[in-house]
């Protein structure tokens, strides 16, 4: 008896979780981001386009389980919490595999690009930082399935034995809303995808980045956006002290490639105690120059250093 309300209590949950899902994305929604992408079959079909397109994000939300069993599941989350869809007979594995490949990617990248924005307000705790709402971009890797169209698209990385794409989100704080995201190969860099983001960025935005990403670069062009930065820097960089702030901080250069490429920064530096004593030294950089408008004992430090794991994990 209690193992079958167990089981009755996990089915509920997988059809409260296609509920929601069916709420995020409405069927007029699914319908036309399959007519923009030219995809809407010709003929009727026992898997249809917009099947497919639920089907294919209720994979992640039965995450390692068999294309039978997540359609199976899918289908009466979606007769619970839409009714209409019954009629449809559960075909093979191969057969959801080729009704996969004739969806494509395009319908899902139009959902999620209409679907990807802010959604904090400033009553939220961790969403806003002195009127400006705080973003992360963070990144990781992950293996894919063998086969001759992924090895051909996607780099095994040295020493592995399948390839890899390399994900580089952006996400609100707070929230986690995500704002936007970049794929692609393990061979692609964090930076780059990093790079294809910066349209998603504007004005009274703060984005934290931790030591993968800065450089002179893209310093400049993210701050071209309108959008203020508090970055992480690695020991690496070479931040000599040109002028002592008043609330212990100091203004700095950036350096690029070429003599002339130097930008002012402000770093502020800390360390957090831990059981053995004092940890290492850290280092974020920031246009912010002005200690009054932005005190250092203010600052989300704890979101710059390690918040930015929560949009993405390894």
């Amino acid at each position: 008896m209690a193992d079958n309300k167990a089981a009755d209590r996990v089915r509920l949950a997988d059809e409260v979780s296609i509920g929601l899902l069916a709420t995020v994305f409405p069927d007029e929604r699914v319908i036309a981001a399959i007519e923009e992408a030219g995809v809407k079959e010709q003929r009727n079909r026992a898997l249809p386009a917009r099947l497919m397109v639920y089907f294919t994000l209720a994979l992640w939300l039965d995450f390692g389980k068999g294309y039978v069993r997540v359609l199976t599941g899918l289908l009466t989350g979606l007769r619970w919490a839409c009714g209409g869809w019954g009629g449809y007979t559960i075909p093979t594995d191969g057969a959801i595999s080729l009704a996969r490949g004739r969806l494509g990617d395009k319908p899902l990248t139009l959902l999620f690009d209409g679907s990807a924005h802010a959604v904090g307000t400033s009553g939220m705790d961790g969403v806003f930082w002195r009127g400006r709402r705080l973003v992360a971009v963070d990144g990781t890797v992950f293996d894919l399935p063998r086969g001759k169209d992924n090895e051909a698209e996607y780099a095994i990385p040295e020493g592995g034995k399948r390839p890899q794409a390399r994900l580089v989100a952006l996400a609100e704080c707070g929230t986690l809303a995500l704002l936007g995201a970049e794929c692609d190969s393990i061979a692609v860099g964090e930076r780059t995808l990093f790079e294809r983001l910066l349209p998603r960025l504007g004005p009274a935005m703060l984005l934290l980045a931790d030591r993968g990403f800065p450089s002179y670069d893209l310093y400049v062009k993210t701050l071209a956006t309108g959008a203020d930065v508090l970055w992480r820097v690695s020991a690496s960089f070479t931040l000599p002290v040109i002028t002592p702030l008043t609330d212990g901080t100091y203004l700095s250069e950036l350096r690029g490639a070429r003599k002339k490429d130097r930008v002012t920064v402000r770093v502020i530096e800390y360390s957090i105690r831990d059981d053995d004593g004092i940890s290492e030294v850290f280092a974020l950089i920031t246009n912010l120059l002005d200690p009054e408008q932005a005190p250092a004992l203010d600052w989300p430090v704890t979101t710059a250093n390690a918040g930015t794991s929560n949009c993405c994990s390894d």
